[in-house]
Parts: structure tokens; C-alpha cells; sequence
């Protein structure tokens, strides 16, 4: 039995300026939490768009500074964490853990602060000195006592590189609330909206434009596509530094103007998933993207990269997954279009693919297991914490 501790409640600490995986996670978190009757509040930069997420949940909002680089940032969390002594603290993402550790609150006692890792930073980061700057965070971290959360067996093993023991990393699967799960009504408005053709084939592709995110492959694939199914046509959903260059790419590669759109920042993603015939994830690194479950609970195929714990959650018989270190490879965009144009042709192996990944979701990666675990973690709830099993679904063709 793990012990309680005399906790009044729960501070999320997430200092993003931007929004995405990690940021669904806290929202969610918050809000569960707050629906099981917990006490608990979000610290977050003020007018960031996690700020906006948290209010519309009802949950408190404890705003600090605009940007990570306000010196006041520090001094008004160190603050707020003396305000909320006794609390469990936990902390997403390297640099909110850099903020917190700099307030003077590394040090606490074992189980009252905890890290929510959900990357591997050792390929995601940029190493211009030989090394990164977040995994010097985290080691900090780790020798601090901190509680670890991994949020895939994936990530676990890169902490257990970084110096942290087994016992103190627990892996949570991240689950998707049911308000997401039920199939979006709009997805045939939102297609009349972008003036799609019923029979244009439409794939999407979600996430932070940035490097890792190599969107290049998604634009390359959508072209290879084009060649053999002119209906083909592709929606980058996201903003970051690498809009400009992607969509100077789509420029430049022959084909409709209207072959590649750019969408920007939306909030109605499930509306969109609904309204697509597939989605591609082309990530050179990846944990376990929130919008792969998305897809999974819309019932949307997905073509992906091998990479992260995304093979070892769904398994090929629920997305198509190209060849491992395809996507760094020249050919690598001619294979997702492969997979796309298969889809295309077969009705029946795209709905033996969602019953698959839609069952799996339903069945291991709800929102409710992940707040069951992430409260055992924090002490609040009694029972240890299980060993991640590999997660396997049968469903007979």
C-alpha cells in the first residue's frame, strides 16, 4: 500500500507557450482530477493558449509571467509554490522543471514532486554543444529524488539511460476523454467547408511545425500520391518556425493549388479527423502522439513512422506503418504514398484497420485508466502501481 500523504491538493506545472501533446494532457488531467472531486490548479504563462484550454474546463488558472524568459517568472512561482506547500507538484515539460528547480523547490520530499516526461529528448533536441540542454535538466531532476512519469516504456528507457532507477519511473499511458471519443458529427460540414469534392480523397496531418515533425515528408507523399490518384489532396493542421519552409516546399513541387492546404491552429481537430479519409504521421521522433488516439477514436486510418511507442501500442494490423528509418530515406515519401494510395483502393482492410485501433483505444487508453494510474503515483488513491504490459488487442477479421 502506498502511504498518503497529507496533500490538499494538486499543482500542474506547465510553462508552454505553444500548445500540443503535453498541453492536452494537463487539460485533461486538471479537469478529471478536478470531476473526481481533487482540489487542483494549473500554473502557466498568462495568455498562453493553455491558459485559455484550462479556464474552459473550470478549473483555477494560476497565471505567471508572459514568457519563459521573464526574470519575474521565478519569483512568482516560487511564490505560488510556497502559497500551495504541502501540494503535490507536477511538473511538464524540461522547462518547467528548470523553472521550478530554480525557484528553490528541487529538493522536496520523495513523492511530493513529480515530472511528467513526454519525449525522448536525446533525439528530439538540438545537441550544438555535443549534448542537450534538456537532458542536463532532467539528470538534474532525476538526482533531485523527483517522482518520474514516462509516458510510453519508450521514454522510460531513455530515463533509465539518463541515470534514473526503475522504481522511480512509472509508466501512464495517455487516455483520451470521452468527449473526444464519440465520432464528431461535423465532418461532412467541415469537408464542405474546404470546399472538397466528394470524391477527394483527404489526408490530414496534426501536430507543432517543427523539425521532428518532418511535415517535408507529408508534402512529398501528397505529390507521389496525386501522380496516381488525382482526388488526392492533403491539410497541415498546426502552426511553428517550419510553416514558412513547408509551405514554400508546396510552392515549389508541381500540382493544384488547392493540393496542399495549410490550416493552421484549430480546436476542432476530432471534427476534422472525421472529415478526412486518413491521417499520416511522419515524425522522425514521437512518444505517443495524443492525436494518433484521436484518429483511433474517429475511426480514421492512420499511415505512420515507425518511431517512438507507437508500433508497440497499436501493431501494424491498426495503422500502416513504413519501414523503420524509411522516413530519413529519399524513397520514404513514395512508401507513404504507397500506403495511402492501398487504403484508397481497400474499403475493407481501412475498416478492419479503425475497428482494430478504435477497440484498442476504447479499451486500454481511456482517460479514465490514465487518472487511475496518475493518482496512485501522486499517493492519492491506494494499491500499487502496475507493470506496463505490452498493450495487444485480438480482433477477428
Amino acid at each position: 500500500m502506498l502511504p498518503h500523504l497529507p496533500t490538499a491538493g494538486v499543482l500542474l506545472v506547465d510553462l508552454a507557450r505553444s500548445s500540443g501533446g503535453a498541453e492536452t494532457r494537463v487539460v485533461d488531467t486538471a479537469k478529471g482530477l478536478h470531476d473526481r472531486g481533487h482540489e487542483v490548479a494549473v500554473v502557466c504563462l498568462k495568455g498562453s493558449r493553455l491558459a485559455d484550454a484550462v479556464r474552459q474546463v473550470d478549473v483555477p488558472v494560476l497565471a505567471v509571467a508572459r514568457s519563459k524568459k521573464d526574470p519575474r517568472l521565478v519569483f512568482a512561482l516560487r511564490r505560488l509554490l510556497r502559497e500551495h506547500d504541502g501540494w503535490v507538484v507536477d511538473v511538464h515539460n524540461a522547462q518547467s522543471q528548470l523553472a521550478v528547480h530554480l525557484a528553490g523547490r528541487g529538493r522536496l520530499p520523495s513523492g511530493r514532486l513529480v515530472a511528467t516526461i513526454h519525449s525522448e529528448y536525446r533525439e528530439s533536441e538540438r545537441r550544438p554543444l555535443g549534448f542537450s540542454a534538456h537532458e542536463a535538466v532532467l539528470r538534474r531532476t532525476i538526482r533531485s529524488g523527483w517522482r518520474l512519469v514516462a509516458v510510453t516504456t519508450s521514454v522510460r528507457r531513455n530515463l533509465e539511460e539518463l541515470g534514473a532507477a526503475t522504481g522511480d519511473i512509472d509508466v501512464i499511458w495517455s487516455g483520451i476523454a470521452g468527449r473526444r471519443c464519440a465520432a464528431a458529427a461535423g465532418g461532412s460540414t467541415v469537408r464542405e467547408q474546404l470546399g472538397l469534392r466528394p470524391h477527394d480523397f483527404l489526408v490530414v496531418a496534426v501536430g507543432r511545425m517543427v523539425a521532428v515533425k518532418n511535415f517535408q515528408l507529408a508534402i512529398r507523399a501528397i505529390h507521389q500520391l496525386h501522380n496516381t490518384l488525382p482526388a488526392a489532396r492533403l491539410l497541415l493542421v498546426g502552426d511553428g518556425p517550419e510553416r514558412p519552409k513547408l509551405e514554400q516546399l508546396a510552392r515549389d513541387l508541381s500540382g493544384p493549388s488547392d493540393l496542399v492546404r495549410f490550416a493552421g491552429h484549430r480546436d476542432d481537430v476530432p471534427d476534422l479527423l472525421t472529415a478526412a479519409d486518413a491521417m499520416v504521421i511522419t515524425s522522425t521522433t514521437e512518444g505517443l502522439p495524443y492525436v494518433l488516439l484521436e484518429a483511433a477514436a474517429a475511426r480514421t486510418p492512420v499511415v505512420s513512422t515507425r518511431v517512438g511507442a507507437m508500433a508497440e501500442v497499436f501493431g501494424d494490423g491498426a495503422v500502416a506503418f513504413i519501414a523503420a528509418g524509411a522516413e530519413k530515406q529519399p524513397a520514404g515519401a513514395q512508401l507513404v504514398a504507397d500506403e495511402l494510395l492501398s487504403l484508397a483502393r481497400s474499403p475493407s482492410r481501412r475498416e478492419l484497420m479503425v475497428a482494430r485501433a478504435e477497440a484498442l483505444q476504447r479499451d486500454r487508453l481511456s482517460l479514465s485508466s490514465m487518472l487511475t494510474a496518475t493518482l496512485r503515483t501522486y499517493h492519492l488513491t491506494s494499491g500499487p502501481q502496475p507493470e506496463p504490459t505490452p498493450i495487444t488487442l485480438e480482433i477477428k477479421a
